[in-house]
């Protein structure tokens, strides 16, 4: 007669261990059965110890503690097993056959009690321990165990029905029970059941889950339960799971005609099966330009674009949604139309002789010393880069930080900060957001994906491009495009030396002149419009920082390539006046 135990404790707990940054070790799953063998009189524990691929693991050793008396423990027949003493403590240890089971029997054990199974892990495989209790008093009921097989970690929002598969097995090798027509309920993190369904005759279940009847978009639990009945004991399994959907970009009304060199205000819908997004932003492209962007509240933005001057009759955007949260994905670009109002030559004229009378008393209030200052107030306040201020502990994924001018400590607004990583999509931007008044901002990822570069650009300042730290709290020093041409024009004269002044004082009104004697019209060219740019009140762009840097006297015929490697192009870490932090 043969007498089956329920398996009282089946979940593995992995033992904590200090993290190694270069290896991963794999989870393992450590299972057994107890049962009374010659009318009760013998306690059979048998198992098995296999990866989470439930490949066996062979020829590893398994820790035995607990009330039993470890001294009585023999080895099965069969598989044959080792068993000896625990060199490390008073217990005694078994080590796995080939295909990793073990088998363990004692003679006239109590009536009750538990012993514990540990694997200490290796190299490659994480530790885990198992509690086994036995009672002759309980009902006999096999232990099974529930698992999900693939395990889900996604749920799109978007399809119509989302498959999810599983199954029931016996704990025990060396038991058989009928596994074909017991019932699993597929159960969220808020107890409600989504699914369920009987399992097939060998033991696999397939349900299918209508995304309407799970949460919105974020994180969540998904649990696979199988409640029992008098064979059988129950068991359950649970994966965590997140939930996506793809963001949508409607016009809200028809958009209002607008005069070529102003703006024109877009009112834009983002929502999803779900209901509105929160977050992120939608921005406005004219061909490879991006000419507007716009912060999403509660699905709603009002997105600002500048036309250019020269457009006329109607122009064509693309508007797309950068996510701020991995549980949302950009959905295909919106096409809009933007009329252009006919040109008004009174109003036209008007306004140019504002602006040139503007420009003419700005000019004449306000312009800038020609004498570049000293080396000690052209230090910037903080180098130029990116700095982990703190790093979150703990399984945070949340980056925030502050983005200042590197010069004054002064915040960058409205700059923008996107993190990108190695896609075979067009468009590889992870995540994408602009700082507030204060230069600060905030974005989350689930996880930081391999080889994700973080980018931080102001409208007056260079770019800083850096691979992504860990999580934490980050300081952004920015250079402004202005600085950073007159640094260029001074790193110029030094490697050319005489007949230009070579010192760290030089000014373009300088370098012009010496150029001019010497018959250089296109060193005299460049220095001027640095003159211009650096000293004069208009704001440098990135556009109009390109114009300048492209006349800079031995940057044509070069390839991309070259300028980037070239070591007379500046220190290391600019390339084109993007700041690369190091």
């Amino acid at each position: 007669m043969v007498a089956f135990v329920t398996l009282v404790a089946l979940d593995v707990a992995p033992r904590r261990s200090e993290a190694r940054p270069v290896r991963v070790r794999g989870e393992v799953r450590l299972r057994a059965q107890a049962s009374f063998l010659r009318d009760r009189s013998v306690l059979e524990v048998r198992g098995k110890l296999a990866d989470d691929a439930r490949l066996p693991l062979g020829r590893r050793w398994l820790e035995l503690r607990g009330g039993l008396n470890l001294d009585d423990a023999r080895a099965c027949p069969r598989p044959q097993v080792n068993v000896a003493p625990d060199p490390e403590g008073d217990g005694k240890r078994v080590e796995t056959s080939e295909e990793g089971e073990f088998c363990l029997r004692w003679v006239d054990p109590p009536p009750a009690g538990n012993v514990t199974i540990a694997y200490a892990g290796d190299a490659y495989y994480g530790a885990a321990e198992l509690r086994v209790v036995f009672d002759r008093a309980r009902p006999q009921r096999l232990a099974t165990a529930v698992r999900f097989d693939p395990r889900p970690s996604t749920i799109d929002l978007d399809r119509d029905q989302v498959v999810v598969t599983g199954g029931l097995e016996l704990v025990s090798t060396t038991v058989h029970a009928e596994r074909g027509g017991h019932r699993l309920q597929l159960v969220d993190e808020r107890g409600r059941s989504v699914a369920e369904a009987e399992t097939g005759g060998d033991g696999r279940v397939r349900l299918l889950v209508d995304p309407a009847s799970v949460g919105g978009p974020g994180r969540g639990v998904l649990r696979l339960e199988f409640a029992g009945d008098d064979q059988l004991a129950a068991a359950a399994d649970e994966q965590p799971i997140v939930r996506k959907t793809t963001a949508r970009v409607r016009l809200v009304q028809p958009i209002a005609a607008a005069d070529a060199g102003d703006t024109a205000e877009i009112v834009l819908r983002i929502d999803t099966k779900r209901g509105p997004v929160n977050g992120g932003v939608v921005e406005a492209w004219l061909g490879e330009t991006s000419v507007g962007s716009g912060d999403v509240v509660d699905g709603s933005s009002n997105l600002v674009v500048t036309l250019d001057p020269e457009l006329s009759d109607v122009v064509a955007l693309s508007i797309r949604y950068l996510p701020a949260s991995p549980f949302f994905r950009s959905g295909v670009p919106l096409t809009v139309e933007v009329p252009i109002a006919p040109p008004s030559i009174a109003l036209r004229m008007f306004l140019t002789s504002v602006v040139l009378g503007a420009a003419a008393w700005i000019v004449a209030s306000w312009r800038r010393s020609k004498h570049a200052p000293p080396p000690r107030e052209l230090r910037p306040a903080a180098s130029p880069g990116v700095h982990v201020v703190e790093t979150t502990s703990g399984a945070g994924r949340r980056w925030s930080g502050t983005v200042v001018d590197a010069h004054d400590g002064t915040f960058v607004a409205d700059a923008l900060v996107r993190v990108r990583a190695p896609s075979l999509d067009d468009d590889d931007v992870v995540v994408a957001c602009r700082t507030d008044s204060r230069g600060t901002f905030t974005f989350e990822l689930d996880a930081r994906p391999v080889g994700a570069e973080l980018a931080v650009e102001g409208r007056l300042h260079t770019a800083v491009r850096q691979s992504l730290p860990s999580p934490g709290v980050l300081r952004v020093a920015l250079v402004t495009r202005r600085r950073s041409l007159l640094q260029s024009l001074v790193r110029w004269v030094e490697r050319r030396g005489p007949p230009y002044p070579n010192r760290s004082e030089a000014t373009p009104e300088e370098v012009a002149a010496v150029a001019r004697t010497h018959r250089r019209p296109d060193v005299a060219a460049w220095a001027d419009a640095m003159e211009a740019v650096a000293f004069g009140p208009e704001e440098v762009d990135a556009g109009r920082g390109e114009e300048v840097r492209r006349l800079e006297p031995g940057r044509s015929g070069r390839s991309a390539a070259e300028h980037v490697t070239s070591d007379e192009d500046g220190p290391p870490g600019a390339i084109d006046g993007v700041v690369h932090g190091r």
